[in-house]
């Protein structure tokens, strides 16, 4: 299981005050027999964690990580995590407007120029905004780029976990970003945040991302007031194992099982 996931969930649960306490072991025996019934197809493998603020709780991996070589997955597996890497992004665009050194206001052509190349960028009543391109309302489709944009791992340090969340972003402003995605009776107004989804279940707001690129499908999900997340890392597509919709189904669980 990636270190890099896991640190961004202990970022995001730490701004909330710690007050859950880790699920129950029954609870995770029923994660598993969820996870166990769609790992029955044994088509490639998945992986499942759950984090609380008091870390990496539990993790389990099923199936091939190599079916030719017949080598199993563990929590070691290397997988693909496609889009929840706009994750990362938002979290380093919340450090550059924390530092002065951006407002999510500006226009993104006063930083990315080539922007403008887009097709029919010079129509727009007004130019493409940060904060616009970050909660997914700019307007912009895969269809109408020009260039192929090089994608890749992001990355935090190893030691963002152990050295708190508030020398990686204030918690203060974490909670506004967060918070400005509800009304005032709580629930979502929007789909997507700055780098965040997020949805009502039930009584609870999740937010997190998914991804799918070449096969793989990921999910990052976590609830902030109940203080726990999960992550689903899939290596393969087709079969009953839906990563995605199983994560939601896993942190539903944990977010309605008293503790």
């Amino acid at each position: 299981m990636s270190r890099i996931i896991t640190c961004l969930l202990a970022i995001v649960l730490g701004t909330r005050v710690a007050t859950a306490q880790s699920p129950t072991a029954s609870t995770l025996q029923r994660v598993d027999s969820m996870a166990a019934e769609f790992a029955k197809d044994s088509i490639g493998s998945l992986t499942i964690g759950v984090v609380t603020t008091e870390g990496f709780v539990w993790t389990k991996s099923y199936g091939f990580a190599d079916m030719s070589a017949h080598r199993l997955a563990n929590r070691q597996s290397v997988y693909r995590i496609g889009s929840i890497t706009k994750m990362f992004t938002g979290l380093m665009l919340q450090q550059l407007v924390a530092a002065g050194k951006i407002h999510l206001a500006d226009p993104v052509e006063r930083y990315y120029p080539e922007i403008k190349e887009i097709r029919g960028y010079s129509k727009l009543a007004a130019p493409i905004t940060v904060q616009q391109l970050a909660t997914m309302t700019s307007g912009i489709s895969h269809a109408s780029r020009r260039r192929k944009v090089p994608s890749g791992p992001a990355r935090l340090r190893r030691g963002t976990r152990r050295s708190g969340p508030a020398s990686v972003v204030a918690p203060a402003r974490l909670d506004s970003a967060f918070d400005a995605a509800l009304g005032p009776d709580g629930k979502p107004t929007t789909q997507y945040g700055i780098g965040f989804g997020v949805e009502r279940k039930g009584d609870h707001n999740f937010y997190g991302h998914n991804g799918g690129v070449a096969g793989f499908s990921a999910l990052l999900e976590f609830d902030r007031d109940r203080q726990v997340g999960v992550i689903v890392l899939r290596n393969a597509a087709g079969g009953r194992a839906n990563g995605p919709e199983l994560g939601v189904r896993i942190l539903q669980l944990l977010a309605d099982t008293p503790r």
